[in-house]
C-alpha cells in the first residue's frame, strides 16, 4: 500500500513519477513484444517466410521507438514552443500526400500510408502529438485570457482541418481521438464551461453525421449493434473477437494456443492484438493489462497536476486523454461494447508509426518532471547574510538512462555552475553544496556513481524571513 501512495498517490514525489512511468512503459512495451511474437510467428509461417520475419521487423519499430522515447526525454515541451507550428504544418502537408493518388498507399479502401521502402508511414499518428503540441502552445500563451478568437477558436479551426483530411481517408477512429485531444485541452486549460458545452454539442451532431453520412460506417454501426445477424459478413471480425474472449476462460489457453492466431481473426496483431491477450492469458492476463493502461492514464495525471507551467501541464494532460481514450476504444470495440473503429491499443498494437509517435509522447511527458526550478542558497558578500534568488533550473537526472546521456555532460555543467557560485574567501577546494549545507536547514542529497561525485538539492524552497535567520547564524 505505501508503494502505491509512493508512486501514484497525490504527494508522489517528481523522482518517483520519474522512474514510475519509465518502468510502466517498459513492463506494457515488453508486454506488446511478447504478444507480438505470439501472434506474428503463425501469420509469418501462413505467409511462406521465416516464422521471425513479422516479428523482428515490428521489433525494429520498437527499438527505434525506445530511441526516441530517449531524446524526448531530454526535451521539455514548454521550451520547443517555437517547433510547434512547423511541426503541425508538416503533419498536415503530409495528410494531404497521403490523398495524392501514386503517393500514398490505399488498403482495404483507405489511403492512410506513405511508403518510405520497405516500410510505410502514417501521418495520422504524427497529426496527434502535432494537434497536442499546437493547442498547449496556444492555450498557454494567453495567460489565462480565454477570449474565444485568441485561444478556443485557432486550436477549433486546426481540429476542423484536420478532422477533413482524416475522414477523406478515412479514418473515423482517428478522427475520434483527435477530437478528444483537443477537448481535453481545452478543458484542462480552463476554457469558460460554455463554452465546452457548445463544442461538445456541435462535435456530437457532427459525429452522428459522419457516422451515418456513408452507407458503409452505418452499416457497420447497425452490425455493431446485432453483431450475431451479420457474424458472415460486417460483424465477422468482431464475432470472432468474441468467440476469443469466450475461450481464454480464467487463465486463457497459453501464449501460441488458440484458433485467433491462425488466420480466423484479422488484424489479430495490430487492431484486435487484445482478444488474443484474452484468449491466450485469460481474464487475469486481460485485467492486468487494462490495470496498467489505467496506473498510466493516472500516472500521467500527476505528472499534469505537477507541471511548472500551463503548457506542459496542458501538454501532459492532453497526452493522458490521447492514452486513455486510444485504448479506451480500442478495448471496447475489442469486447463489442463499442463500434470498431480501427485504432490500435497504444504500446501493445504492432505498428510502427504508432510506437515511434506514442513513445515521442511519453518521452516529452517524462521530461517535463525536468522542468522544476530549484533554488540555491547564495552568500551576499555585503551583508553576509544568505539570500536566496533563483540560479538554476537544474534537469533531473535519475532513471536508466540519463545517467548514460549525463555522465559525460552533467559533470562538466556542473563543476561549472558550481564554481561560479562559490565566494573566493571559502578558498577553491570548497564545494558549493558545503556552503548551502551550513546555510539554514536545506536538504543535500548526494548521488555516487562511476564519472564523479554529484549533489543535488532535493525539494528546497525557503521564505525571506527564514533564510535571514540562517544567514545570520
Amino acid at each position: 500500500m505505501d508503494l502505491i501512495k509512493k508512486y501514484f498517490g497525490k504527494n508522489a514525489e517528481a523522482e518517483d513519477l520519474y522512474r514510475s512511468i519509465f518502468w510502466q512503459i517498459a513492463f506494457l512495451s515488453l508486454f506488446g513484444a511478447i504478444m507480438l511474437f505470439s501472434t506474428t510467428y503463425t501469420t509469418s509461417i501462413l505467409g511462406h517466410s521465416s516464422p521471425l520475419s513479422l516479428f523482428i521487423k515490428g521489433m525494429i519499430w520498437v527499438l527505434l521507438g525506445w530511441v526516441v522515447f530517449s531524446i524526448a526525454s531530454r526535451v521539455i515541451p514548454s521550451r520547443i514552443g517555437s517547433w510547434t507550428v512547423p511541426l503541425l504544418l508538416l503533419s498536415i502537408l503530409s495528410l494531404m500526400v497521403v490523398l495524392i493518388p501514386g503517393l500514398g498507399r490505399s488498403v482495404l479502401g483507405a489511403r492512410r500510408w506513405i511508403p518510405l521502402g520497405p516500410f510505410q508511414f502514417q501521418p495520422s499518428e504524427l497529426v496527434k502529438l502535432a494537434l497536442a503540441l499546437f493547442a498547449a502552445k496556444v492555450l498557454s500563451s494567453k495567460r489565462r485570457s480565454f477570449a474565444f478568437r485568441e485561444s478556443t477558436l485557432p486550436v477549433l479551426i486546426i481540429l476542423g482541418v484536420i478532422v477533413i483530411l482524416v475522414m477523406a481517408e478515412p479514418d473515423m477512429g482517428t478522427t475520434m481521438v483527435v477530437a478528444l485531444i483537443a477537448f481535453g485541452s481545452l478543458t484542462l486549460a480552463g476554457v469558460p464551461k460554455k463554452q465546452l458545452f457548445v463544442i461538445a454539442l456541435l462535435g456530437s451532431l457532427a459525429g452522428i453525421y459522419f457516422a451515418f453520412g456513408k452507407s458503409y460506417r452505418a452499416q457497420r454501426l447497425m452490425s455493431f449493434l446485432h453483431p450475431w445477424s451479420h457474424r458472415t459478413g460486417a460483424s465477422y471480425q468482431e464475432v470472432q473477437s468474441l468467440a476469443a474472449f469466450a475461450s481464454g476462460h480464467i487463465f486463457g489457453t497459453g501464449l501460441g494456443a488458440g484458433q485467433a492466431i491462425w488466420g480466423y481473426l484479422p488484424n489479430a496483431s495490430s487492431d484486435f492484438i487484445f482478444a488474443v491477450v484474452a484468449q491466450q492469458l485469460g481474464l487475469i492476463g486481460s485485467l492486468v493489462l487494462i490495470l496498467q493502461m489505467v496506473l498510466l492514464v493516472i500516472t500521467l495525471v500527476r505528472i499534469a497536476s505537477r507541471a511548472a507551467v500551463s503548457f506542459d501541464g496542458i501538454f501532459v494532460g492532453s497526452v493522458a486523454c490521447w492514452i486513455g481514450g486510444q485504448a479506451l476504444l480500442n478495448i471496447g470495440a475489442v469486447e463489442g461494447i463499442l463500434p470498431v473503429t480501427g485504432v490500435p491499443l497504444p504500446l501493445i498494437s504492432s505498428g510502427g508509426s504508432s510506437t515511434i509517435v506514442v513513445m515521442c509522447a511519453l518521452g516529452l511527458v517524462r521530461a517535463t518532471l525536468r522542468n522544476s526550478k530549484v533554488e540555491f542558497a547564495v552568500l551576499n558578500s555585503d551583508s553576509k547574510q544568505a539570500n536566496y534568488r533563483l540560479a538554476s533550473s537544474r534537469l533531473r537526472a535519475v532513471g536508466p538512462f540519463d545517467h548514460v546521456f549525463s555522465g559525460l555532460v552533467s559533470s562538466l555543467r556542473d563543476r561549472k555552475a558550481k564554481s561560479s557560485r562559490v565566494p573566493s574567501s571559502l578558498g577553491k577546494g570548497k564545494r558549493s553544496n558545503k556552503l548551502i549545507g551550513h546555510l539554514g536547514d536545506l536538504r543535500v542529497k548526494h548521488y555516487g556513481n562511476s564519472g564523479g561525485r554529484r549533489a543535488r538539492l532535493q525539494e528546497t524552497s525557503r521564505s525571506r524571513e527564514r533564510s535571514t535567520t540562517g544567514g545570520s547564524r
